[in-house]
């Protein structure tokens, strides 16, 4: 597939993926290659990983940190305006990359640092560089690398050093692609070469039809290149990853293979129909691997270690290739197929479930076949908006009725709104006020059965529509939170170069005129360039003291929910169709309501805590401590404005 599409082609869908965080695709092209390559990332992860990293950032373009592998990401991307803008990778920009850490343990250099988002890394880099967690470096470029050669010099047995140039990114979006389908392949051939005599046992076990023998890893490489994640259950795409066992099953496959199959426990491959069609190979249709993914996409990482290390040694990607797959023919894995029908998806589920326990597969997924979550999908589909619970499921009713819903996206009078369990869990957990990063983590959440009990119940019964009334609500007002604190980013990105881009103003007048986060006073500053250059400096600082807003919508949300339950408007918008009017919800509420809300306990509560407590933002947006001193500033507001909370917060329906 990666050589059916031209490099122009390719260009077209890089610049589609990176226009959904912005025009520029230099600077929007670090957000989408987060996007595709690391799958445990939220939306709220990509956007922390980047922020305040658009100048003055020692060359990191990213930095996150995977908690559960203790895993650091350093990440640096070259872009390029189109496929004939595509030039050699220079060794220097690598350097620059892999010399990030050193400038971060610079004490006096730091301290000095005219980028306090760098000087926060610095702060993080150094706690978890403690802890002992790992140090990873991706470059991704828009380019090509002339000689794989030059990546010697940063292999390290403590570090990896990843380099992905047009091509690599080629193949990091179809596999992106193939998480997203939800279609696996009308079939494939299994070769059963093992052995010149393989065994096969072949026969009904209960009421299904099975077969068992052994693949060799060539074979299982040829099928994880050939299909990507298409091979994989819907149900656990999207929770491969290099956790820790993962890790070990790589290790093993690289440097064990002949006592793999000792190891590990095989695969488990449903099909509609398998047959052989002869000695060495069995059809196999509608497959699906419920079990041994992980296996699987290890074995596949080994491979793809070995084959890129040989690119180097060799310079000759055919001879690299044929010669690594030639080393995995010695690893061997058992592997089993069950006969099943279209209509028995309890029984695959079950299977996957009590199958699943060398890497227990969690988060969002299996929660799609919850009644609780088909019930809320139902209920948000009546009111007229799509509520995704499977991923992939938005982009696949594009053009395909819903399997359940028997509707298109375009069938949907609110089908513009996006939402999915990932974003309601954690808005919701704000929307109940406990907004802190820990709390209205997806991931922590969907792991948490109390926590997400607490939110959506655990049975369908527990789905009322006032409940999902509710959750329109609350997600409205999320969402031009949202939108808003991305205005304001983009904003802060522009006000960085504006002395010496004056062209961008009139960028800069637009995001200005649209926000809602700033009063009119701020605006009349930016009504011309003369007008702003009276002041230039305090006129940047009016905008600069809301940089807190731009992580900080989960705490904006909790204070609205403040105001809605102590001014009881909350119960009269339910009782209308005003909660699902967005503009309704834009004018009369967030542009009313958020510059008060920001001025007046929101940044003055992070002013405090900064001053006094010395923490970095991130830390601030962590500690549950925050928003109690803001819920407490805003119980004293009302005597602090000599206001009534209606005058102070109006709302006319």
């Amino acid at each position: 597939m990666r050589n059916a599409m031209t490099d122009k082609e390719f260009f077209k869908i890089i610049n589609k993926g990176c226009r959904k965080y912005g025009d520029h695709i230099a600077d929007t092209f670090p957000l989408w290659v987060l996007e595709i390559t690391y799958p445990f990332l939220t939306e709220d992860d990509i956007e922390k990983a980047v922020y305040g990293l658009s100048g003055n950032d020692e060359s990191i373009d990213a930095f996150f940190v995977n908690e559960n592998t203790k895993d650091m990401y350093f990440i640096q991307c070259k872009s390029a305006i189109n496929e004939r803008k595509l030039i050699a990778c220079k060794k220097e920009w690598l350097s620059y990359l892999y010399d990030v850490p050193n400038k971060l343990e610079n004490e006096d250099y730091i301290e000095e640092h005219k980028n306090s988002r760098v000087q926060e890394i610095a702060s993080d880099y150094a706690v978890y560089k403690k802890k002992g967690y790992k140090l990873n470096f991706a470059f991704f470029h828009l380019g090509h690398i002339a000689d794989y050669k030059i990546l010697d010099s940063y292999i390290d047995n403590g570090k990896t050093f990843d380099y992905y140039g047009f091509d690599e990114i080629k193949d990091l979006y179809f596999e992106y692609e193939s998480r997203l389908s939800l279609t696996e392949p009308e079939f494939f051939n299994l070769n059963i070469s093992y052995s010149n005599k393989a065994e096969l046992i072949d026969q009904k076990i209960g009421g299904h039809y099975t077969l068992i023998s052994i693949l060799t890893g060539d074979e299982i490489i040829r099928l994880r290149e050939d299909y990507k994640y298409k091979l994989f259950d819907k149900n656990v795409r999207y929770n491969l990853g290099l956790n820790k066992i993962n890790k070990t099953i790589v290790e093993s496959a690289t440097t064990n293979k002949n006592d793999f199959y000792f190891y590990n426990n095989g695969l488990t491959i449903t099909s509609l129909k398998f047959k052989k069609k002869d000695a060495s190979t069995i059809r196999v249709e509608r497959p699906q691997i419920i079990n041994g993914a992980q296996t699987v996409d290890s074995i596949y990482n080994a491979y793809l270690k070995r084959f890129n290390k040989l690119k180097r040694v060799q310079r000759d990607l055919d001879q690299a290739k044929k010669k690594a797959l030639e080393e995995f023919k010695d690893l061997k894995v058992m592997f089993r197929i069950i006969q099943t029908q279209l209509d028995e998806s309890d029984f695959e589920m079950n299977v996957i479930k009590c199958n699943n326990t060398q890497n227990a597969v969690q988060i969002r997924d299996f929660y799609s076949n919850n009644p609780e979550q088909i019930e809320l999908q139902k209920k948000f589909a009546d009111l007229g908006i799509f509520y995704e619970i499977k991923r992939g499921e938005r982009n696949f009713i594009k053009k395909n009725p819903h399997n359940r819903l028997q509707r298109k996206l375009a069938d949907f009078p609110f089908g513009k709104e996006s939402i999915d369990i990932e974003k309601l869990a954690s808005l919701l957990r704000a929307y109940q006020l406990e907004p802190s990063a820990k709390e209205v983590g997806a991931k922590n959440i969907l792991n948490d059965d109390d926590a997400y009990q607490m939110l959506f119940g655990s049975s369908a019964v527990d789905i009322t529509i006032e409940k999902v009334k509710e959750m329109t609500l609350a997600y409205n007002i999320f969402s031009l939170l949202e939108e808003e604190s991305k205005r304001l980013n983009k904003l802060l990105k522009l006000l960085l170069h504006i002395d010496e881009r004056p062209k961008d103003f009139v960028k800069v007048k637009t995001l200005v005129d649209e926000s809602l986060a700033l009063n009119q006073v701020i605006k009349s500053k930016y009504t011309d360039i003369d007008s702003y250059k009276q002041n230039a400096e305090r006129n940047k600082k009016h905008i600069r003291k809301f940089s807190c807003f731009t992580q900080g919508k989960y705490f904006a949300l909790a204070i609205f929910r403040l105001v809605l339950d102590e001014c009881s408007y909350d119960k009269s918008i339910l009782k209308t169709e005003l909660y699902r009017d967005k503009e309704f919800i834009k004018d009369k509420i967030v542009k009313a309501w958020l510059p008060t809300v920001l001025s007046k306990l929101l940044v003055k509560e992070y002013e405090r805590a900064i001053e006094t407590d010395g923490i970095s933002m991130a830390a601030f947006y962590l500690r549950p401590k925050s928003f109690s001193n803001i819920w407490e500033k805003f119980e004293q507001l009302d005597a602090e404005e000599n206001q009534e909370f209606t005058e102070i917060f109006p709302l006319k329906i």
